[in-house]
């Protein structure tokens, strides 16, 4: 598992970030980081913020906000809506 954490120390913030916490191993600018489901979280988040800002409306299909040779379509071709 890699990961990164902010320290705030009296002289300022120290950022140390691990590779490998059984080595120790440093991570670096090419390390791969484990989202898991907190991408589920910044979506709604997002997806909210949209919502009440009347960017977004929940029967918009998400064709409108994805690139156009994804084609999301329900088994019967209907486009997949926000909601």
């Amino acid at each position: 598992m890699t990961f990164s954490l902010p320290i705030q120390n009296p002289r300022g913030k120290k950022k140390i970030s691990i590779q490998n916490l059984s080595t120790g191993t440093p991570a670096t600018k090419d390390s791969i980081y484990d989202l898991g489901s907190i991408s589920k979280t910044f979506a709604a988040l997002l997806m909210g913020k949209l919502f009440t800002e009347q960017k977004l409306r929940l029967w918009d299909p998400l064709d409108d906000f994805l690139p156009d040779d994804l084609g999301l379509r329900d088994e019967d071709g209907t486009p997949i809506q926000v909601q």
